[in-house]
């Protein structure tokens, strides 16, 4: 049995020593989006709207042949403030990610709004009355530089 032990060591040993090695760099901020919506249909008795904010970034490490991806998700919501027959929402998606590649790397942003059932709390939050969403109408951006606030551009929004 010690004949075996000692081989698979060595090669566990061998594996490690040839992973190659990164550098990465820490990158904080907050991103920022503020919607305007116009209302066509006045909410749901119960009902809250709800904006939110998805964003991705996608960080690939290279290294002579070897390329591994690293996937960074955000989500963060918020409660509309409704007026008449408009609305408004800012979202703020804190973040802080160690990346590889932040010069070629993009940050990914798509959004939803809708009205969500909240009158019987918690629970019922899966009860979506109406909601409207894309994933390509706030173009890609660049990793910004460290401690940015960035205001994101939004589309207006009509539900």
């Amino acid at each position: 049995m010690t004949r075996f032990s000692r081989p698979a060591i060595l090669c566990a040993f061998s594996l490690l020593a040839a992973a190659p090695a990164y550098s990465a760099t820490a990158y904080t901020g907050t991103l920022s989006a503020t919607f305007s919506i116009k209302l066509v249909t006045p909410p749901p008795s119960g009902a809250n709207l709800i904006c939110t904010l998805d964003t991705n970034i996608i960080d690939e490490k290279t290294s002579g042949t070897t390329v591994l991806s690293e996937i960074f998700t955000e989500i963060s919501s918020s409660v509309a403030t409704i007026s008449g027959s408009s609305a408004s929402c800012t979202v703020l998606i804190p973040y802080s990610w160690l990346l590889n590649n932040a010069a070629g790397d993009k940050i990914n942003i798509s959004y939803s709004i809708g009205y969500i059932n909240t009158s019987g709390g918690v629970s019922s939050l899966t009860q979506l009355y109406r909601q409207t969403s894309s994933s390509t109408a706030i173009p890609a951006i660049p990793v910004p530089s460290m401690g940015w606030l960035i205001d994101l551009p939004t589309p207006s929004i009509v539900l």
